[in-house]
């Protein structure tokens, strides 16, 4: 995977995250009341780091690939 996928992907996983963080409120999606609301709220933080990492890294790529 070169350097531009890695931003990509990153950047579009981290920006369907943020969404669901912005959204998960509203439609009250962040209450603990069941184990199904805690497991998707885990998968969404570990996307969203996995994102993040993964677009960071492809700037440090591009910037040492010149």
């Amino acid at each position: 995977m070169n350097y531009k996928n890695q931003i990509a992907a990153g950047s579009i996983l981290a920006i369907i995250v943020a969404l669901g963080i912005i959204l998960g409120p509203v439609f009250q999606l962040t209450e603990l009341e069941s184990t199904w609301s805690f497991i998707l709220g885990f998968i969404a933080g570990v996307t969203a780091g996995l994102g993040v990492a993964l677009s960071i890294f492809g700037l440090i790529s591009r910037r040492k690939n010149g």
